[in-house]
């Protein structure tokens, strides 16, 4: 696209002719034409990398400036630079213009929530999959970008706003009908989705998260509000068994999702009542009654927060124009996301890697590990560096109050001292028995394995399907399930 074409919207004078075939955030990721965003971060200005994005091959260059006077300006050197007024705020609709506004073209669907996410995206994704073998579904999130299982690792939850208008466009290129986005609070703040057309918005839950960024609750909803505030759509779906989504529910056009409510979705004239649920092991039996026909379902997960994901997921594709018979036909079929409650089974011990790592999560996890455990359950656990302190002890009193034995370890402790985040833990716990504290994550896993006993279940929890560990600056490849599945070859 030509540049001067490109800006139009926002700049109309001297704006070179140049072509440009790229869009690009980062100064070492210049490919040919590449137009090089130069954005102020929270620690750093961007104008500091402009040389290093010369020296890569970029061929323009736009700059983010807070004075409103210099915006279209343009340093014509052999590389043009280009001054934009807030350019943040803008990168969105400008990527969408480079790639003809994707999202317009798609059944584009906004999850968001502080737990969940990834899952509603993973099974709705592979319900239609399941029902449809024409107009595929993809996902883009936490485990990546694509259709499943084939996905493309990131490293956000929600990509930068030229890397999510790329993938869109490459989705549609591909006649992919139907995508799931996992929207973070952080994107929704810093103008990553801003451009994107969502056909429906859901909402999960919230929970005490982020408040490193955030500051507080009030903020964090705040921010999980714009998606339902400011956002056009056919409709959202909120699950209104949480306090905050019942609250949206009040103030927004919506269909309530509720266990224990029945559903109504008005746009299909659909009644949707759940009669029964109930845990034999780890699969759950539900009994539905829709639109007075009763459906009985068999799903290979358990846990009501679980089952609270599949039926947001089940309403979201019956407000997609998916019939319930099709759906109902594959439940059976579909599976939680890798890192998502996954079971390993080694002797007669449960090993189960999930990647909870907030109070809610640990709190949901251990409570439902409890009703189908006869023997004892180990929680192995630590807490993230550099985020969130305020989570620390309540986490560590929430693995105490519900396990048997706590192992605290390591989890990506970044550049902040190990001992100072197990302290943080273990604040609030009176009495210390039953607790060991195993910095090196490997060996805390191997202790559990090797000190428990028939029918334990031993939870490794934070990580869930992460390959890699931080430590400092530097990141190391570490994967729970590929150590579990090393100690269990060995013993």
């Amino acid at each position: 696209m030509i540049l001067n074409y490109l800006l139009k919207p926002w700049i109309t004078k001297n704006v070179p002719n140049i072509n440009i075939l790229n869009l690009t955030l980062n100064s070492k990721n210049i490919k040919n034409n590449s137009l090089f965003f130069s954005i102020n971060g929270y620690l750093e200005k961007g104008s500091k990398y402009i040389q290093e994005s010369i020296n890569n091959g970029s061929i323009a260059i736009i700059i983010e400036t807070e004075n409103i006077y210099e915006h279209g300006k343009i340093i014509n050197n052999k590389i043009p630079i280009i001054f934009f007024y807030k350019l943040k705020i803008f990168i969105s609709e400008i990527s969408g213009r480079f790639y003809n506004n994707p999202s317009n073209k798609l059944n584009l669907i906004g999850i968001t929530g502080t737990n969940g996410k990834t899952t509603v995206s993973y099974i709705s994704s592979q319900l239609i999959n399941l029902i449809n073998k024409y107009n595929k579904s993809a996902i883009i999130g936490t485990l990546g970008n694509g259709i499943i299982p084939n996905l493309i690792e990131t490293k956000n939850t929600t990509d930068s706003p030229i890397d999510l208008q790329e993938t869109l466009y490459k989705f549609y290129k591909n006649n992919i009908d139907t995508v799931f986005l996992e929207v973070s609070s952080h994107s929704i703040l810093q103008n990553r989705i801003k451009n994107l057309k969502f056909k429906y918005t859901v909402f999960t839950n919230i929970s005490h998260e982020h408040l490193d960024f955030h500051k507080n609750m009030f903020s964090y909803k705040k921010s999980k509000y714009k998606l339902f505030n400011e956002y056009k759509v056919i409709n959202s779906i909120i699950n209104v068994d949480n306090k905050f989504g019942k609250k949206i529910s009040n103030k927004i056009k919506c269909t309530s999702v509720s266990l224990f409510k029945k559903i109504y979705i008005k746009c299909r004239s659909i009644y949707v009542n759940i009669k029964k649920i109930k845990f034999i092991k780890y699969k759950s039996y539900l009994e539905i009654i829709i639109n007075n026909i009763k459906y009985n379902i068999l799903l290979n997960f358990i846990g009501y927060f679980n089952v609270n994901n599949f039926i947001i997921s089940l309403v979201t594709l019956i407000e997609l124009g998916y019939k319930v018979n099709d759906i109902i036909k594959v439940s059976s079929l579909i599976n939680l996301p890798p890192g998502r409650m996954e079971i390993i089974k080694f002797n007669k011990i449960d090993i189960i890697i999930d990647y909870a790592h907030t109070p809610d999560a640990i709190i949901n996890i251990l409570l439902t590990i409890r009703k189908i455990c006869i023997g004892k359950i180990w929680c192995i656990f630590g807490c993230g560096g550099n985020k969130d302190k305020l989570k620390r002890p309540i986490m560590g009193k929430l693995a105490y109050k519900y396990s048997d034995y706590v192992i605290l370890t390591s989890d990506n402790t970044k550049n902040e001292n190990i001992n100072d985040i197990i302290n943080d833990i273990i604040k609030y716990i009176n009495y210390k028995n039953n607790i060991n504290i195993i910095i090196d994550r490997e060996k805390a896993i191997k202790f559990s394995i090797c000190n428990s006993n028939k029918y334990d279940i031993i939870l490794i929890l934070g990580k869930g399907h992460e390959k890699f560990q931080i430590i400092g600056n530097d990141l190391f490849n570490f994967s729970d399930k590929e150590i579990v599945l090393k100690l269990i070859n060995k013993l």
